[in-house]
């Protein structure tokens, strides 16, 4: 195959080396449709991987509640003991025995070796079998026996009532001893809860001029951008002390969606088509000019993550919970992204917060400092320690979106129903 250039071709180089030609503007729309088309494919992919993450991490807690025990063992050191000592001979007799003779022996004073010898009091009808033993004694005898002899004798005594003893004990209820608190089979007044919800949301937007001669830029803002639906995410650790106070904390995720729509009227394009003789060379030109009107549509996206820090109130019922909370996130991302009119020319201008892209508009802050949320919720029992939880929302950010020097301020008031599950763990 011959490398030479056809003298056509050359002729083609020559004449068209100078000359230069509008892009046609199908071109432009048909690349426009294609950007829109990625972005959309896109965002559906980013949606099915945190729905995929949402239900991994349900199917984790349930998982986890599954095979938790439902029961605490009891700790060593959560039985408290008794402040005194009981003792079990503290228990009455019964009212109807009438109370019994004492039985004592006692020595002379003239004799000091000699010891006393005393019997414990008992019922008349459980000393039979001593009163044949006693029968069996002399008065005289035993106080003339030695010291020895008389505790041989009183130890031999008891030994003789030991089983009246142990029937009457036997026979009375035990005292219930006399403790500072009751045992404690939870594990201790702190119960700690892990939470995986995901919301549907709204937003409410605010967008003011920062000046008087603003206004009408912000009117066609309003009017280009429409909002569209919103929805967040959270990963969330509660510490609940004796099933009343509690603190939470975790990571909240949320994204703001909203429409750019802008029609470009009377946009006008010149279309040059080359007139070429019989040789190829070109002998003319022709010029047409159209005024038409080309529409461009974006998707722009506020997204934030925050760190909340929320104290809340739980009252518990017999298969629910009703809990009240309140506090402030700190944001720690924010990222916005699409597409707004300039505040030059009104042309449709991309937008984002990050410095380094040289062709996004630089109108939105790097982040948004605290924000106040309150929620109420309704937690029900699946089962110990697995509840359901489901709990309306509010968020509101206390900063503008947009920078001090830029001509509107954009603020946000987001509102959704966290729904999910909570799983009760012990550290």
């Amino acid at each position: 195959m011959s490398r030479r250039l056809h003298p056509i071709d050359e002729v083609f180089r020559q004449k068209l080396a100078q000359h230069s030609a509008e892009t046609p503007h199908h071109l432009w729309e048909r690349i426009d449709r294609e950007r829109n088309a990625r972005m959309a494919r896109r965002h559906r992919l980013q949606q099915r991987y945190a729905l995929a993450a949402l239900l991994v991490i349900g199917l984790g807690a349930g998982i986890m509640s599954w095979y938790a025990k439902i029961e605490v063992s009891p700790t060593l050191g959560s039985f408290p003991l008794p402040e005194e000592p009981v003792l079990l001979a503290e228990a009455c007799p019964p009212a109807a025995t009438p109370p019994p003779q004492p039985i004592a022996i006692a020595k002379p004073e003239s004799k000091p070796q000699r010891t006393l010898l005393a019997v414990v009091p008992l019922p008349e009808a459980e000393l039979q079998p001593v009163a044949s033993l006693n029968n069996q004694l002399n008065e005289a005898t035993l106080l003339e026996l030695p010291t020895a002899s008389y505790s041989a004798l009183n130890a031999a005594l008891q030994m003789s009532m030991l089983p009246l003893l142990l029937q009457e004990v036997q026979s009375a209820p035990l005292p219930m001893p006399r403790a500072s608190g009751c045992a404690s089979f939870t594990g201790g007044k702190f119960k700690f809860y892990f939470d995986a919800m995901a919301a549907p949301s709204m937003a409410l937007r605010s967008l003011k001029p920062t000046d008087e001669n603003y206004a009408p830029y912000a009117d066609s803002r309003r009017a280009t951008e429409l909002p569209r639906y919103t929805y967040g995410a959270a990963l969330q650790l509660s510490a609940v002390y004796n099933n009343t106070w509690a603190l939470r904390s975790g990571v909240h995720y949320s994204e703001i969606r909203e429409r750019f729509a802008y029609t470009i009227e009377n946009e006008v394009r010149t279309i040059i088509t080359n007139i070429y003789g019989q040789n190829g060379t070109i002998i003319g030109t022709d010029t047409t000019i159209e005024a038409n009107a080309r529409q461009v549509v974006a998707n722009n996206r506020y997204r934030t993550l925050n760190i909340p820090i929320i104290l809340g109130y739980e009252k518990n019922f017999n298969r629910f919970s009703l809990s009240i909370n309140g506090g402030a996130s700190i944001n720690i991302l924010f990222e916005p992204n699409g597409e707004f009119l300039s505040p030059k020319d009104n042309r449709p201008v991309t937008f984002s917060n990050d410095t380094r892209a040289e062709a996004a508009y630089p109108a939105f802050r790097e982040g948004l400092g605290l924000s106040f949320y309150g929620s109420v919720g309704v937690q029900y029992y699946l089962s110990p320690r697995l509840q359901l939880l489901v709990e309306p929302h509010v968020n509101a950010f206390t900063r503008s979106f947009t920078r001090e020097d830029f001509m509107t301020d954009q603020r946000y008031l987001t509102a959704g129903v966290f729904v999910g599950l909570r799983h009760q763990f012990q550290l």
